[in-house]
């Protein structure tokens, strides 16, 4: 009898482990892992500690081991299990640090997964993972929908589902880790067509393993009309597509007694001391150099001061900035954001700001078209005003912009042409 609170089986993963060794065979397309590699090194950069002993999750590949050799005295490979009832090869209590790069979006239980990597660390341990999610690939699942809806009178699943930002985060917490924090890295590719798309699909090792895939082979006539919808709907000017790639990154920390807790609440329901932090000073230092913008910058919006006649109390723990019954108390506020990058540094601040904007600083898709703002002459947008698009690099030439960043069509995203 078939167990009720059982997790769904939604992907095959003895074919995914059988094509990913395919993709290693041949021609494997790494650079998304070698992104995410390279951003794993960096946000570990901001934690101050050297870990004894680690693990990689899942990770297909050494690209992310390499990476971070010199931050751990001993790092272990370990297997995802294709059977989900099987446990992951992991000791309670045995690790400092798990990392995994673009593994979790393939795990069938993936909150029993995260539940015993939580298991595995010791108090005050570390999880830092980037997972395929968001509107990854929406071009391609949009363009096989249309064209099987026209030529075969219904749509079969092409596109894995993918979790959304604020799913993982809550799978964090349920999984009993502490001060989880999640963002998301948006990625562009473009290709000459939908066709050298999935070629790098294959090379990944990524192409459809749903349990419920449709079997039969598909139709060469739906074939080139996807890839023409696909060209006519998601093409630039120049006539390559563009294919979207969103990476969310998780990391959050086995509960420790030194780490920072909510203050219990007094009478009247406001609480005991003075503020209420989501994370501890310290976590709030890592976590600003987490904030990447275009992969060479990083956007900082700090709290630096407020009306000195009153306490900023934030009742509500979870949020990353004060709401709108929150601002309310104080007569001020005052935001700095600051960039860096290439050795330069640039800060703005402004005070009596839309509690709106304020709370949607900590949105890392928000934060990409700061890279945009005049941050050199100190200006920032009033409440209601439009971010204005652009390159950094065009306005002042001291901030520069890391060259991987691509510029196109005004969007601050990254951009790689394959």
């Amino acid at each position: 009898m078939a167990n009720p609170n059982a997790a769904p089986v939604l992907f095959d993963r003895a074919l995914l482990r059988a094509r990913r060794n395919r993709a290693l065979r041949g021609k494997p397309a790494t650079f998304l892992l070698d992104r995410v590699a390279e951003d794993a090194a960096e946000r570990l950069q901001a934690v101050l500690r050297q870990f004894k002993s680690a693990a990689d999750i899942g990770t297909a590949g050494n690209q992310l081991r390499t990476r971070l050799l010199d931050r751990v005295d001993q790092l272990a490979a370990v297997d995802l299990p294709d059977i989900e009832a099987e446990p992951i090869a992991l000791q309670p209590e045995s690790l400092d640090l798990a990392v995994s790069a673009l593994a979790f979006q393939f795990v069938n239980d993936l909150p029993g997964a995260l539940a015993q990597i939580r298991r595995a660390l010791r108090p005050d341990g570390l999880l830092l993972a980037a997972m395929i999610g968001g509107d990854t690939l929406t071009e391609l699942r949009q363009s096989f929908a249309a064209a099987e809806a026209e030529y075969e009178g219904g749509v079969s699943p092409r596109v894995s589902p993918f979790a959304d930002l604020r799913d993982i985060g809550a799978l964090l917490q349920r999984a009993g880790f502490a001060l989880p924090v999640t963002d998301v890295d948006r990625i562009v590719a473009r290709y000459d067509s939908a066709f050298a798309l999935m070629a790098d699909l294959r090379g990944m090792g990524a192409t459809n393993v749903l349990v419920e895939r449709r079997r039969t082979p598909t139709r060469r006539t739906t074939m080139l009309r996807m890839a023409q919808i696909y060209a006519e709907r998601f093409a630039d000017a120049d006539g390559r597509i563009r294919a979207t790639f969103d990476v969310i990154w998780l990391s959050a920390w086995a509960p420790h007694q030194s780490q920072q807790k909510p203050l219990e609440l007094g009478r009247g329901g406001e609480a005991s001391e003075a503020i209420v932090c989501p994370v501890s000073h310290q976590q709030i230092d890592q976590m600003r150099d987490q904030r990447n913008v275009c992969g060479g910058h990083r956007i900082v919006a700090q709290f630096v001061g407020a009306d000195p006649g009153k306490l900023l109390v934030l009742a509500r723990d979870h949020l990353a900035v004060p709401a709108s019954a929150d601002i309310e108390r104080h007569q001020q506020m005052k935001i700095v954001v600051g960039m860096t990058g290439e050795s330069e540094r640039r800060e703005a601040g402004f005070g009596d700001c839309d509690s709106d904007f304020l709370m949607q600083l900590p949105d890392q898709r928000l934060f990409r078209p700061l890279t945009s703002l005049d941050l050199a002459a100190g200006k920032l947008p009033q409440a209601g005003q439009r971010l204005a698009f652009g390159p950094l690099r065009d306005q002042h030439a001291p901030i520069g912009v890391n060259q991987r960043a691509g510029d196109h069509q005004g969007d601050a995203v990254n951009v790689h042409d394959r």
